[in-house]
C-alpha cells in the first residue's frame, strides 16, 4: 500500500495545478465575453469598429496564454539567481516611465511606455512580478535575519519602498498598495518577528495616509466616500459620479441581471465600462448570480494558490507563490471594492478580466510561474524508520531447509581470495585455479 501511494504521488508531482489552469481560463473567457459586451458602445462613440477592443483583448489573450505555457514548463528555481537583475530593470523602467518624451500620459497618469506598432507597456504591472521574485529569494537565503530589524530593512522595507515610490511618483495609489501586499505578504510568511508587526503596518499606514494628503483630487475621493454612507444621492458631484453610477448599475442587475449584452450603462453613463469598471456591467447583465461566481472564481484562486505554496517542498517557491497569489487575489478585491463603494475610489483594473495587455499578459505570466511551483515540487519521499533501541541480531535457530543455498568449498575459498593478502614466505609457490568464475591461490607449502 506505501508502494502504490508513494509511486501515486510522484506520478501526480510531475503535472501542474489542473484546478487552478481551469480557474485561470474561465476567467480569461469571462473577460473575453465581457469586454466585447461592455466595448461595443464605446468603440462605436470613438469612431472604431464594434469588435476593436474585443480583437486587441483576445490577441493578448493568445500572448498571454504563450507566456503562461512558457512559465509552466520554465524551471523556477533557476529565477532565484536572476532576481536581483530582475528587480534592478524593473526600477530601471519605472525611472523610464517618469522621464517626459519618454512615458505616456493618459488621463493625468504617466504610466506606460510606448512601443510602437505593439501599442503601450506599462511597467508596474511587470514590477509585481519581479519584486515576488527578488523578496522570495533574499528571504529564502538566510530565514533566520528575516526577524531581525536590520533583515527587516535590508529584505523588507527598502526593496518594496523604492518601486513603491516609483509607483507613486506616476501617480497610481491603487498599484502602489498592491505593491505593498506583496511585500508584506511574502514577509510575513518568510517569519516576521510579530513583535515589529504593529511598527511596520502602522509605518504603511503613515505612508498611505502621507500619500492620500499630498494631493488635493485624492482628499476628494475620501471625502466621496465619507458622504455616499450619509447620503449617497444627493451629492451629485463630479467626484462621485463614477462610483455612482457603477452602483446604479449593480443595482440594475437584479438577481439574474438584465442579459448578455443588455446594459443601458454602458451607454456612456457609466466611465470606462471596459476597463477598471467591468465588475458593475458584469453585475448589470448577469445579475448578482454571475457577479458572485466572479468573486467564486477568486477565491477559489486563492486557495490554489496558497495551496501549491503550502505544498512546496522549497522555501523560495513558497514565497513566490504567496507574493503571485496575494499579487492577484487583492487586485480583484481591490477592484470590486472600489466598484461597490466599499473603499475609497482608485483604479486597478480586474485581473483576467478588464481591458488591458499588459495586466492580462503579466497575470497570465503568474499563473504559469505557479502551475511551473507545483509542477517541479520535489516528489514525495517516504522517511525511512530507524528502529528505537539498537541491538545486535538474534541468532536463527531454524534448521536450514534443503533449498537454502549452502556454501561450497570453492566459494569459501573466493572468499578468502577478496581479503587483503599476507606476506608469503620465501619459497612458496602460488598458482591460480579459476572456480565458477572467480580466481583463487591457495597456498602450496614446500616440503
Amino acid at each position: 500500500m506505501n508502494r502504490l501511494a508513494k509511486s501515486y504521488k510522484e506520478h501526480t508531482a510531475q503535472y501542474p495545478d489542473y484546478w487552478l489552469l481551469l480557474i485561470t481560463v474561465a476567467l480569461t473567457l469571462t473577460g473575453l465575453i465581457m469586454v466585447y459586451s461592455a466595448s461595443v458602445v464605446y468603440a462605436v462613440t470613438d469612431d472604431k469598429p464594434e469588435n476593436y477592443y474585443f480583437v486587441r483583448e483576445l490577441i493578448f489573450a493568445l500572448v498571454g496564454l504563450l507566456a503562461l505555457l512558457g512559465a509552466t514548463r520554465f524551471d523556477y528555481r533557476q529565477l532565484s539567481g536572476v532576481s536581483k537583475q530582475g528587480w534592478l530593470l524593473g526600477s530601471v523602467l519605472l525611472v523610464l516611465v517618469l522621464i517626459p518624451h519618454i512615458g505616456f500620459r493618459v488621463f493625468g497618469a504617466q504610466r506606460w511606455l510606448r512601443l510602437g506598432p505593439l501599442g503601450t507597456f506599462q511597467p508596474s504591472e511587470l514590477m509585481k512580478i519581479l519584486l515576488a521574485i527578488f523578496l522570495a529569494s533574499i528571504m529564502s537565503r538566510r530565514p533566520d535575519s528575516v526577524a531581525s530589524i536590520r533583515g527587516a530593512l535590508l529584505r523588507f522595507v527598502i526593496p518594496t519602498a523604492i518601486p513603491a515610490l516609483l509607483i507613486m511618483k506616476e501617480p497610481d495609489l491603487g498599484t502602489t498598495l498592491i505593491v505593498g501586499m506583496i511585500g508584506l505578504s511574502v514577509y510575513l510568511v518568510a517569519g516576521a518577528c510579530l513583535w515589529y508587526l504593529p511598527l511596520v503596518v502602522a509605518g504603511l499606514g503613515a505612508a498611505v495616509v502621507g500619500f492620500v494628503k499630498s494631493a488635493q483630487y485624492r482628499m476628494d475621493r475620501v471625502q466621496v466616500f465619507q458622504q455616499m454612507f450619509e447620503s449617497p444621492w444627493n451629492k451629485h458631484t463630479a467626484d462621485g459620479y463614477h462610483v455612482q453610477q457603477a452602483i446604479l448599475a449593480l443595482g440594475s442587475g437584479g438577481t439574474f441581471g438584465l442579459g448578455l449584452g443588455s446594459s443601458r450603462q454602458k451607454f456612456s453613463y457609466l466611465p470606462a465600462p471596459h476597463t477598471d469598471s467591468i465588475f458593475a456591467i458584469i453585475g448589470e447583465e448577469l445579475g448578482l448570480v454571475g457577479a458572485s461566481i466572479v468573486v467564486l472564481l477568486f477565491v477559489l484562486f486563492a486557495w490554489r494558490g496558497l495551496r501549491i505554496a503550502q505544498q512546496c517542498p522549497d522555501r523560495f517557491g513558497a514565497l513566490l507563490a504567496t507574493g503571485l497569489t496575494v499579487g492577484i487575489v487583492s487586485q480583484a478585491f481591490l477592484n470590486m471594492g472600489v466598484v461597490t463603494d466599499s473603499i475609497p475610489f482608485t483604479g486597478v483594473p480586474l485581473p483576467f478580466i478588464s481591458f488591458g495587455g499588459s495586466s492580462l499578459v503579466v497575470s497570465l505570466m503568474a499563473v504559469g510561474l505557479l502551475l511551473s511551483i507545483s509542477r517541479n515540487a520535489a516528489p514525495y519521499e517516504q522517511p525511512a524508520r530507524t528502529p528505537a533501541v539498537l541491538s545486535r541480531p538474534r541468532r536463527s535457530n531454524k534448521r536450514p531447509s534443503r533449498w537454502t543455498p549452502q556454501p561450497t568449498p570453492q566459494r569459501r575459498a573466493a572468499t578468502l581470495s577478496t581479503r587483503p593478502s599476507r606476506p608469503v614466505a620465501s619459497g612458496t609457490q602460488r598458482r591460480t585455479i579459476p572456480v565458477q568464475g572467480y580466481a583463487f591461490a591457495p597456498l602450496q607449502r614446500e616440503h
